[in-house]
């Protein structure tokens, strides 16, 4: 907890102006999608207003059966409950980030860091500048907040496999859905995928390794269930809505400079804003992080965080898009199934920075026992 401190008094003075100063959030989607979307929540908790069919949107609109007005996402109900939707817009976001840092904190203790080194994982996470850029979009920021929760229990789930264990898990990932924004999911899908995979030749070695395999595959597939059924109340409307979505044979990718997420980090363009492009200005890290997660080399990885290491330059290479060629090999033969539905990539640097976070924590504990 202490650890934590420092991390929730930087997001509480973040957002000062906005809890305490009278003033408001207003950039981005906030004002046309956050206090629409805490309204709609207000309505039902207070007026039993469900939002199955709306006739003063668009002529009529089944607003429940869209994945990102995020119903039941605990975080916006909890702020709906609290606070009138504009005060709840600024709110929202402090409880996301306070519950982000708490979640990385766990998770890095759960792979064995000191209270120091969590503190800094969460540190590096949730003041990244692409996290704080991301709180302009309530389901967008909804979702990140329990990525580390999922991260946490998919830990847990992989030291011991068992049921409750799996169920656990399985909470959380349909938390990621019920956030509202589904490629976080996929994104960490595809992040969880990769960093298991240096722990199956250990499987192989080990005696019995059949049965091992056997009980991985039981169990991944009892979580597959447990969230399909847990998440069934978004998942089942979007299924049925994907075939009549002008997105269904896939969509263009929103063009979004490489430069707009690496600038600040290794160098600054030596015209400022001459690139009409490049105006958004989302960080990938800190070149602090980046050193402190890079010194992880310098010593033998456990199992864990070489499957980090080897997740971290994919989802690096799928973030930066269509300006890096990972990412268009991977569209053009179709290795990674449901990425042309996804036109904006910013959600696997989201990811990316977690598995940043977690080597550098690693390196903060190894230099600490050094010193």
């Amino acid at each position: 907890m202490l650890a934590l401190l420092p991390v929730i008094a930087l997001v509480v003075s973040y957002y000062w102006p906005t809890l305490f100063g009278g003033m408001t959030q207003a950039h981005g989607d906030s004002i046309f999608h956050g206090l629409a979307l805490l309204k709609v929540h207000q309505d039902f908790l207070f007026q039993w207003r469900l939002p199955l069919w709306l006739g003063d949107i668009y002529g009529g609109h089944p607003l429940l059966a869209e994945g990102q007005v995020a119903f039941f996402n605990p975080l916006i109900l909890l702020t709906s409950a609290m606070v009138e939707p504009i005060y709840g817009q600024n709110l929202f976001h402090v409880l996301a980030l306070c519950w982000t840092a708490t979640g990385m904190a766990l998770v890095c203790m759960q792979r064995g860091r000191s209270p120091l080194a969590a503190g800094v994982g969460a540190l590096i996470v949730t003041l990244s500048s692409l996290w704080l850029a991301m709180q302009n979009n309530i389901t967008v920021a909804g979702s990140l907040a329990w990525v580390p929760w999922a991260f946490w229990a998919m830990e847990r789930w992989i030291q011991s496999m068992n049921l409750s264990r799996s169920a656990l898990f399985a909470f959380f990932l349909a938390m990621i859905i019920y956030g509202g924004y589904p490629q976080i999911f996929h994104a960490f899908v595809v992040c969880a995928v990769v960093a298991y995979l240096p722990e199956l030749p250990r499987l192989y070695r080990e005696q019995e390794s059949m049965a091992r395999l056997w009980a991985l595959a039981f169990f991944a597939l009892t979580v597959v269930i447990l969230c399909s059924l847990l998440a069934a109340f978004h998942l089942l409307p979007l299924l049925e809505l994907t075939t009549q979505s002008h997105r269904s044979d896939g969509i263009d990718l929103f063009y979004v400079p490489a430069e707009n997420f690496l600038r600040g980090i290794f160098y600054s363009p030596p015209a400022w804003g001459a690139n009409p492009d490049a105006g958004w200005f989302p960080v990938f890290g800190y070149i602090s992080a980046l050193f402190l997660a890079s010194l992880a080399l310098c010593w033998r990885l456990p199992i864990r965080e070489r499957g980090y290491i080897l997740a971290l330059p994919l989802l690096t290479a799928l973030g930066l898009g269509g300006d890096f060629p990972v990412y268009r090999w991977v569209l053009e033969y179709n290795l990674l199934p449901g990425l042309e539905y996804f036109r904006l990539t910013y959600a696997y640097l989201n990811l990316a920075i977690v598995c940043l976070a977690l080597l550098a924590a690693f390196s903060v504990d190894k230099l600490i026992s050094r010193t």
